[in-house]
């Protein structure tokens, strides 16, 4: 069984936002997200189920960052 690290996990989400900026949510392709991110389509599922779930999880942040402020 594989440890999932947070600083894989940090960088799927990084590079899912910048994909998502500039491509939109339907346009960002995961082959993209994954190589941007140093890793392979079979690791993004170790962390998500779908691509729809980082976007989610950076919906949260930025909603958490919003409710802070």
């Amino acid at each position: 069984m594989q440890i999932k690290k947070d600083t894989m996990k940090n960088a799927l989400l990084a590079s899912a936002e910048n994909q998502f900026l500039l491509k939109g949510f339907d346009k960002a392709s995961l082959r993209q997200i994954v190589k941007e991110a140093g890793t392979t389509i079979g690791n993004f599922y170790n962390y998500f189920d779908k691509k729809l779930s980082p976007y989610q999880a950076i919906q949260e942040e930025y909603k958490t960052q919003i409710e802070a402020w």
